[in-house]
Parts: C-alpha cells; sequence; structure tokens
C-alpha cells in the first residue's frame, strides 16, 4: 500500500510543479514529459532538483508564451 501511496505523490507532485511552471493545464502531449519527470525524480534518489532540470530543458517550457503584462 505505501508504494502505491507513494506513486500517487510522486505523481500529484510532478503534474503540479508543470502546471504552475507552465503556467496553464495540462495537455495529453505533456504526457511523455510527465512519465520523464516521475522517473528521473525515483532514480536521482527523489531531489527536486531533477524536477526543475527536466521542466527548464523541456520543449513545452522553452516554448511556453509570455502571458500579457508579465
Amino acid at each position: 500500500m505505501r508504494a502505491r501511496g507513494q506513486a500517487e505523490f510522486i505523481d500529484t507532485l510532478c503534474r503540479e510543479i508543470l502546471v504552475y511552471a507552465l503556467g496553464r493545464s495540462l495537455l495529453q502531449s505533456d504526457e511523455p514529459l510527465l512519465t520523464q519527470m516521475r522517473k528521473d525524480l525515483t532514480s536521482g534518489d527523489y531531489k527536486f532538483g531533477h524536477l526543475v532540470q527536466d521542466i527548464v530543458v523541456s520543449r513545452q517550457f522553452l516554448m511556453k508564451r509570455a502571458t500579457p503584462g508579465s
């Protein structure tokens, strides 16, 4: 049961961080990035920096449009 709860926590963390970083809802095209984020986080001793790095080098983040007034 603990592994399931941990997997859910990691999935939710990755999704929420990505939503915040992109400033939009998630799209189906974000799923490969989320998969990579979960993989890197679990294989990288659960270091937050792995999530940040995956996001800032992602196509989604690099192609993010600026919103008016920001």
